[in-house]
């Protein structure tokens, strides 16, 4: 307190510059500490490549074998339910989706089906993974071109997602291989892949098709909060 009633400083109006500053650094203190729930609500609820990436290969440490990112993307979608309330940060009330809570229809194999509008006609696939190759391979059914250009937008932060070689898929992986799939005119696909993931290429494929994502294809993919 005494360095900002010193006289010689008031008179020069370093007190009130260095009040001032004192005052801006505790207030961005204060809000990078608030903000610091928000931002793992949003890492948990809204996973990215890298923080996938950084848990299955902790669990692999651990176990010996990785997980699949569907199961990470699960479990972390699962988190937002013992997070504390955030209304103070939290989006605006009018932004806020509700959570559905209904229980998912299962396959025998434990995963979900998903049903969705494709081109007027209503579909069933038994994952999330099999309705993102069927629209793949039905688009590049009628453009030779399609998988070229939708290639070249793909790639995530880590992963190219398809490639012509099977090792190109997940670079510099090669225990990930065994997670891909020939879809089809030399391509591999990585299946591998967050639902979130798997949403962001359906919507470049509809891009690159020139059809509407939520019109031409209607689709909700478990654990993908819009």
């Amino acid at each position: 307190m005494q360095l900002y009633l010193r006289a010689d400083r008031v008179k020069n109006g370093q007190a009130i510059s260095d009040a001032r500053s004192d005052y801006q650094s505790a207030a961005r203190d204060r809000e990078a500490r608030t903000a610091i729930p928000k931002a793992w609500y949003e890492l948990a609820t809204e996973p990215d490549e890298l923080l996938i990436d950084l848990i299955a290969e902790k669990v692999v440490s651990l176990i010996g074998f990785r997980p699949t990112d569907e199961h990470i993307e699960a479990f972390l979608s699962g988190l937002q339910t013992i997070v504390p309330p955030l209304a103070s940060i939290s989006a605006p009330a009018s932004q806020a989706k509700p959570i559905n809570r209904s229980e998912p229809v299962l396959n025998p194999s434990g995963t979900r089906k998903i049903s969705f509008v494709f081109r007027g006609r209503r579909l069933e696939q038994p994952d999330a993974i099999s309705a993102l190759i069927f629209v793949l391979q039905d688009l590049a059914s009628r453009d030779v071109s399609f998988i070229e250009r939708f290639a070249k937008l793909a790639p995530g932060r880590r992963r190219n997602h398809i490639a012509r070689d099977r090792s190109g898929v997940y670079p510099g992986k090669p225990e990930l291989e065994v997670y891909t799939q020939d879809i089809g005119g030399g391509w591999w696909l990585g299946t591998n892949i967050a639902n979130r993931e798997k949403e962001r290429l359906l919507r470049i494929a509809c891009e690159v098709a020139g059809l509407k994502f939520g019109r031409d294809l209607q689709i909700d993919l478990p654990n993908v909060q819009g």
